[in-house]
């Protein structure tokens, strides 16, 4: 699982960092991170926002352990309602 997560960080800071090159400073990132439905941190997340450091840095002080078992909370990570509150302005 080790290498697996050690990509996705990688993948998620560069596209963090191409995002803000292109952008500027105006793209909100968050972060959901799941488990195995047993353990007892189920999900870890960072809520929305325009401080892209912060959350790529949050990311990676995740730790995982194992592999190979149980599934994964996928769907209760996709539901998670923490990342809400980015204000949209219309």
């Amino acid at each position: 699982m080790g290498p697996h997560i050690n990509a996705a960080r990688t993948h998620m800071a560069n596209i963090v960092n191409a995002s803000q090159e292109k952008y500027g400073n105006k793209i909100f990132v968050g972060f959901v991170g799941y488990r195995d439905k047993v353990d007892t941190e189920l999900l870890v997340s960072y809520p929305f926002t325009l401080e892209t450091t912060e959350v790529v840095e949050f990311m990676n002080s995740v730790s995982a352990s194992g592999g190979g078992d149980i599934p994964e909370a996928v769907h209760e990570g996709l539901e998670v309602k923490k990342l809400r509150g980015i204000a949209r302005s219309t």
